[in-house]
């Protein structure tokens, strides 16, 4: 079981995953994963029985980023990578992480004259 989630606890917020090994009944040290600047909607997906890639929105001076970032019990497994820019308002959704059997997909809202549905995906 891994869990990845936001909080601004403290005003500080930030990204964090963690792994349990006894189906939840207790989690290992949580991880954080942002890059100083998150904003939140998290979402997660298992690659295999060992790694997740978490997804998250984090601010930036230009507006937002979709970032990823793969992730063992191990930890953070090298720097997040940018997926796209995107607005920072609510308007933008909820991005979404889906596995198939070569590919793990993204999807999000796109925000400009209209709202577009985009998705883009990663060869496993």
């Amino acid at each position: 079981v891994a869990v990845a989630w936001f909080t601004a606890a403290n005003d500080r917020p930030t990204v964090k995953v963690a792994f349990s090994q006894d189906a939840g009944a207790t989690f290992e040290v949580p991880i954080r994963l942002d890059d100083g600047r998150p904003e939140g909607r998290v979402d997660l997906e298992w690659l295999d029985e060992e790694r997740i890639v978490v997804s998250w929105q984090e601010n930036t001076d230009a507006g937002a980023e979709i970032r990823y970032a793969l992730v063992s019990r191990k930890g953070k497994e090298g720097a997040s990578q940018v997926l796209t820019n995107t607005d920072p308002s609510r308007q933008s959704g909820f991005p979404i992480l889906a596995r198939t059997t070569d590919k793990l997909w993204f999807a999000w809202t796109q925000v400009d004259s209209t709202t577009t549905l985009r998705t883009a995906f990663l060869k496993l």
